[in-house]
């Protein structure tokens, strides 16, 4: 038996109390989560268009420098001498979408090209969805036109 002391009285919520709180914050975790998945990969696509476009000014101006494009060295790796120009470590580090970079120099993949820069397939698969997306931002939006093209399971932009 129990006795109530007066003066004193126990205060606390009750079992449903809680559990209609904890499913409230579900709902909300379930409305915002989401919302914050599609802002991760519009910076990632914002990201891969700002490399993209910086590693074709850093091809214009070795080319402008040394009157030929960088060499064509293994996905992944750097050219030598385009270190010059950009920092070794933004090419080594892959993509921010995934992938390795990589520059083709006269690439039959692509009809007319001279020089290619783009993403590879390395240890991650590229998201070919977030690709598109990039194209529509940097160029037309079709992967098989303008300077932004598919080949295989490569990604290229024109180095013009």
């Amino acid at each position: 038996m129990s006795r109530r002391v007066p003066g004193i009285v126990k205060r606390g919520f009750t079992l449903v109390e809680i559990l209609i709180v904890v499913v409230i914050l579900g709902i909300l975790a379930a409305i915002v989560v989401p919302q914050f998945a599609s802002a991760s990969d519009d910076a990632r696509v914002s990201a891969f268009a700002t490399s993209i476009l910086s590693m074709d000014r850093a091809i214009r101006l070795y080319q402008g420098k040394y009157a030929e494009y960088p060499g064509d060295p293994s996905s992944g790796d750097l050219p030598a001498g385009l270190d010059e120009f950009i920092a070794a470590e933004d090419y080594e580090n892959g993509t921010p979408l995934g992938g390795v970079w990589d520059i083709e120099v006269e690439y039959g993949g692509i009809t007319g090209t001279r020089c290619l820069v783009g993403a590879a397939e390395g240890a991650i698969a590229i998201d070919d969805d977030l690709m598109l997306r990039v194209d529509a931002v940097i160029d037309d939006g079709v992967d098989s036109t303008g300077a932004f093209q598919q080949s295989g399971t490569r990604y290229y932009w024109v180095v013009r």
